[in-house]
C-alpha cells in the first residue's frame, strides 16, 4: 500500500476541466495502484487570494464531485477508520488539505474547513498571510495563527510545516505539542534549497512524532531540471541517518510541479519507487514504513 502526503491535482482538475478517473496529468485512477491512499490538496494559488474561501470551496467541491461518480473507486476519508473500511471494499482513499491557510480569516474558519473534510492545513504558501510567513517571507506566527492552531488541536487537524520559513517553523514548535508534518519536503543538507529542512527542523519533527514525505521534484532534489529516484533515495539516507526510520515517507507533488524524476514519471511509477528501496538495501519493514505506515500513524490521530 503506498499513502502519498501531497499533490495538487484536485486544483488542477478544477482549471482545466479535466477528470479523475483518467487524464494526462502525473495522476489518475486508471494508472494508482491498489491499496493507494491521497492526500489531495487544496492550493491556494497567491492569484485567487482576494476570494481563498470561494476558491477552496471550489476545489474541494471538483474532488467531491469527481469521488462520487459511481465509476470512481476512491472515497472521501475523515479518519483513518473510514480509510481502512475504503481500501478493504477494493477502493482507493482520498483526504483533503489545505495548501495555504488565506481562507482562515477568524477562528471560526476552522470549523468551516473541517465541516468541508479538510485535515490537514498548511498555513500558508510561500509568502506572508494572516497566519505566518513562508520562505519568500519574514515574519512569523501571528496572533491569530497561534489560535488557529490550538483550534486545529482542538478539532483534530494536523499542521504541514512544508512553506513554513524557519521563524514560523519553530513558532509551530513551540505553540503546539501535537505532532506536525511536512508533507512534502527534502533535506537541506543533501540540496541546499530554501524549501527544504535544515537538519535540526527534521530533528524536531522527529521529537514530536511527526513525519515527513518527501518531494519528487528535482529543484528540490539536486537543483537541476533532470533528477532520478536515487536522489530522492539520497535525501531518504539522509534523514534515516537522523533516526528518521519511523519519521519518512512520501509526498510527491504530483501536479504541484512542471517536471518529475526521469524513472518516476506519475503515480503508476510507484511501484518502480517500491523496487527501487529494495535493491538499495531497505528491509520490507522499512520500505512499509516508507510507503505507508508512518503516514499512517498520523492518520490515526484524525
Amino acid at each position: 500500500m503506498f499513502i502519498d502526503a501531497h499533490c495538487d491535482t484536485a486544483s488542477v482538475l478544477l482549471d482545466s476541466k479535466k477528470v479523475l478517473k483518467k487524464n494526462d496529468l502525473h495522476l489518475d485512477l486508471t494508472r494508482m495502484p491498489k491499496g493507494y491512499t491521497q492526500i489531495f490538496a487544496a492550493f491556494i494559488d497567491p492569484k485567487y487570494h482576494g476570494t481563498p474561501m470561494e476558491r477552496a470551496e471550489a476545489i474541494i467541491n471538483k474532488l467531491k464531485a469527481e469521488i462520487e461518480k459511481k465509476t470512481n473507486k476512491i472515497e472521501l476519508c475523515l479518519d483513518n477508520d473510514m480509510r481502512l473500511e475504503a481500501l478493504a471494499s477494493g477502493n482507493s482513499a482520498a483526504f483533503i488539505s489545505l495548501e495555504g491557510g488565506e481562507p482562515i480569516k477568524c477562528v471560526e474558519d476552522v470549523g468551516r474547513l473541517y465541516d468541508m473534510g479538510v485535515r490537514i492545513v498548511s498555513l500558508t504558501w510561500n509568502g506572508k498571510n494572516q497566519l505566518a510567513g513562508g520562505v519568500d517571507s519574514d515574519g512569523r506566527v501571528t496572533e491569530l495563527g497561534r489560535k488557529v492552531i490550538e483550534e486545529f488541536c482542538k478539532k483534530g487537524i494536523i499542521v504541514d510545516v512544508s512553506h513554513l520559513n524557519e521563524q514560523s517553523f519553530w513558532d509551530v514548535m513551540r505553540v503546539t505539542s501535537w505532532p506536525v508534518i511536512a508533507t512534502h519536503s527534502c533535506s537541506k543538507s543533501v540540496f541546499n534549497h530554501k524549501r527544504n529542512l535544515t537538519d535540526e527542523q527534521f530533528s524536531a519533527i522527529v521529537s514530536r512524532g511527526g513525519v515527513v514525505g518527501i518531494n519528487f521534484y528535482p529543484k528540490f532534489l539536486n537543483g537541476r531540471k533532470k533528477a532520478y529516484i536515487k536522489n530522492i533515495i539520497k535525501h531518504i539516507d539522509h534523514f534515516l541517518k537522523l533516526g528518521g526510520e519511523n519519521h519518512i515517507g512520501l509526498g510527491s507533488d504530483f501536479d504541484g510541479v512542471d517536471c518529475l524524476p526521469q524513472d518516476l514519471c506519475g503515480v503508476e511509477g510507484m511501484h518502480t519507487l517500491k523496487e527501487a528501496f529494495k535493491e538499495h538495501g531497505y528491509s520490507d519493514e522499512l520500505i512499509e514504513k516508507i510507503c505507508c505506515g508512518n503516514f499512517e500513524r498520523i492518520l490515526r490521530l484524525l
